[in-house]
């Protein structure tokens, strides 16, 4: 059974400890002394220097006995420069691995010893060899001490780096994240929307094909011109999904409430009744809001038409703190609401509910007495805490 690892000295370590003693062993070979000055002088060495293999595993136990090897030779040997540059290693150990009231504590109690050892030997206080004990040993404790301070910045700031690398990567999975939520947002518009609306005429065509050819035609081009709509803007939404970084940002526009009148019309030539209204002057709602603010229209009457059973009522409201959407139309009887209430994705509700949370609005839908209600508002500026209460509705954002 081998010897573990970690029980063993780093090789650099144990290499010191060894010409450090060799190197007081040929120091001692030219002063040469005989008897037990020189058997201590050796023992001395020896404790001095063989702790310092293992300075880096045990540094306090390494100080303790290579100061007793010192002391040793000091009081009853022969003091060699080697002895001095060995404790000054230990102690230089224990600064760079310890904590400072340790180091410290260690390097006062080391200079006390020596300075002691001198004086038993009948050195005066002041004397050079005394203070230069005090410097050696306070020299070790402040250059290990140093080195201590700049290992632990350096590993302040490698541990900033790695959270800070964390910390943009999370931002980049969130930005990855809100970009596919928000194109599936437009996806689902887009297409709910548009294929609502072909599918609408689709069957009046197909219903009038033989009554009435003309009639049965236009339905056709309004198919076609959905068609075409739902290419169009699904091609958009596919060139920047695709876009290269550096590329600029798509130029054809984004809809708005400049273009809900057409929308509306687009409903009623679909067969939806739409009693639509604009009150109070325009506020000049950010970008971002007025496109909320068409896809919530557009949602409402998309839903309308597929699971409602009659005319739809859109009411918007400009005021000094934003914009307030309305949009009632009635609900189809019980039998009818359960075939219709199984077409769809669902999703439509929860997409108007992301929209207007990241715009800071508030957002009500349910049933009222008279329907089924969707009620938005949508802020001018900065994000408003507005709770307007709802009969019968159920609060949303």
């Amino acid at each position: 059974m081998g010897i573990p690892a970690k029980a063993l000295p780093r090789p650099l370590d144990a290499a010191l400890a060894v010409a450090l003693f060799v190197l007081t062993m040929v120091l001692a070979a030219t002063d040469p002394v005989e008897g037990a000055v020189g058997a201590v002088s050796v023992i001395g060495g020896a404790l001095a220097c063989a702790p310092v293999a293992f300075r880096d595993r045990l540094p306090v136990w390494v100080a303790f006995v290579s100061l007793f090897g010192c002391v040793l030779v000091a009081v009853f040997g022969v003091f060699q420069t080697s002895l001095q540059i060995a404790l000054g290693v230990a102690l230089y150990s224990v600064a760079s691995r310890r904590e400072r009231g340790v180091s410290v504590r260690i390097g006062l109690f080391s200079a006390l010893c020596l300075t002691v050892a001198d004086l038993s030997r009948g050195e005066y206080l002041f004397a050079p060899s005394a203070l230069w004990w005090v410097l050696s040993v306070g020299a070790a404790v402040s250059i290990g001490y140093s080195v201590r301070v700049h290992r632990e910045r350096l590993t302040d700031l490698r541990d900033r780096a790695r959270r800070a690398e964390e910390r943009r990567e999370e931002e980049a999975r969130r930005r990855v994240m809100e970009e596919r939520l928000r194109i599936a947002r437009e996806l689902h518009d887009v297409v709910a929307h548009n294929i609502t609306l072909i599918n609408v005429q689709a069957e009046v065509a197909a219903h009038l094909l033989r009554e009435d050819p003309d009639e049965a035609e236009r339905a056709l081009t309004h198919v076609r011109e959905g068609g075409r709509s739902v290419l169009a803007e699904m091609s958009a939404l596919l060139s920047v999904m695709r876009a290269e970084e550096g590329e600029g940002p798509p130029t054809a526009p984004a809809p708005s409430l400049e273009r809900l009148s057409k929308l509306v019309e687009a409903f009623e030539e679909a067969g939806v009744a739409v009693d639509y209204r604009v009150e109070g002057a325009p506020t000049g709602l950010p970008s971002g809001t007025d496109l909320v603010a068409y896809r919530i229209v557009q949602e409402a009457l998309t839903n309308a038409r597929r699971h409602g059973g009659g005319g739809v009522r859109v009411r918007l409201r400009h005021g000094e703190g934003g914009l307030s959407i309305d949009v009632r139309n009635p609900l189809p009887p019980s039998t009818e609401r359960r075939r219709r209430s199984t077409e769809g994705s669902g999703s439509g509700i929860i997409g108007m509910r992301e929209r207007v949370a990241a715009v800071g609005g508030n957002l009500w839908t349910g049933n009222v007495d008279d329907g089924f209600l969707v009620r938005a508002f949508l802020p001018a500026g900065e994000a408003h805490d507005r709770r307007e209460p709802v009969p019968g509705g159920e609060e949303g954002v």
